[in-house]
């Protein structure tokens, strides 16, 4: 068998390496009901393309629609046949869209909103955040002032600082247990605030930012056995009422009334959602089924 010298051992992996790198990474933006999209990705010579995806980076706030859905991908005339997946919002993209009134995320598969995304957005009262969801940058919805209610979803990691700071009609939020970073202030100044659904099995150490009449007014709902460990600490302390999973009916006590509940709960379906599921779902799997009433009936008896 007849062996190549070395120089042409060098030209064969010079000729495959420029093979493998003939690629172009384009970049360009498109347009989709008031909003303009970042699109990217890479084309090579074959015509495969890889990497696509599109940041919604800034609104026209006199265009957009008042109830606002984002797309899951966007395509171009340009490239007719591609696809670019929604990945993220870009920082400040929608602030001060003052006729913006109501936000549905949750058909696409956004991982980032960023800073100031849909800050000063003072119409702005109902908002669906998609499972998707890993990082909610700093003060995201900062100053939406009609905005009611928030519910983190679980996949979140990153949250940032005054997430929601002087949003004065927002009533209820719920932060999700697997938070890698919670930043401070999250509801600095959030007058209306009468629910916090928090189910990290530890308080962070942290300032939520709360005035002092919200905190004295709202109640506070932990997960189960967590009530004590909350009580004794700094800011979540101050809320006037705090319950644990497993409290069904909400009267500050684990006994047989709960497990009774639960049970009934469950052997209707399980249907619940909001306050109803954080204190029935004492194992915070998102289900309501019989290992939770298993779960509750021991933690009832220990109790005694």
């Amino acid at each position: 068998m007849k062996r190549l010298r070395p120089a042409m051992l060098l030209l064969a992996a010079v000729m495959a390496t420029a093979a493998a790198a003939s690629s172009r990474y384009i970049r360009f933006e498109c347009q989709r009901n008031g909003v303009t999209y970042d699109c990217s990705f890479t084309l090579y010579d074959t015509g495969e393309a890889r990497a696509m995806t599109a940041t919604a980076q800034r609104a026209d706030a006199d265009a957009i629609p008042t109830l606002l859905s984002l797309p899951r991908a966007v395509t171009s005339p340009d490239y007719p046949d591609v696809e670019f997946p929604v990945e993220a919002i870009g920082a400040g993209a929608f602030a001060g869209c003052g006729r913006l009134r109501s936000l549905d995320l949750g058909a696409t598969g956004i991982t980032t909103i960023g800073q100031r995304a849909f800050a000063e957005c003072s119409q702005l009262h109902s908002v669906t955040l998609p499972a998707s969801l890993v990082t909610l940058g700093t003060r995201a919805f900062s100053k939406c002032t009609a905005l009611t209610r928030a519910d983190l979803p679980a996949e979140l990691k990153e949250l940032g600082l005054y997430v929601f700071e002087q949003c004065a009609a927002l009533s209820s939020v719920a932060i999700p247990a697997g938070l890698d970073t919670f930043g401070s202030y999250l509801l600095d100044g959030c007058s209306s605030i009468t629910t916090v659904v928090c189910k990290l099995p530890a308080p962070e150490l942290k300032a939520l930012g709360l005035p002092d009449a919200a905190y004295a007014a709202a109640t506070l709902y932990v997960p189960a056995g967590r009530a004590a460990l909350y009580s004794a600490v700094a800011d979540w302390n101050r809320f006037g009422h705090i319950v644990e999973a497993g409290d069904v009916n909400a009267d500050d006590s684990l006994d047989s009334a709960d497990v009774s509940v639960l049970l009934e709960m469950v052997l209707a379906g399980g249907v619940a959602d909001g306050v109803q599921l954080m204190l029935a779902d004492v194992n915070a799997d998102g289900a309501l089924d019989s290992a939770d009433v298993a779960i509750l009936l021991e933690l009832v008896l220990s109790s005694r």
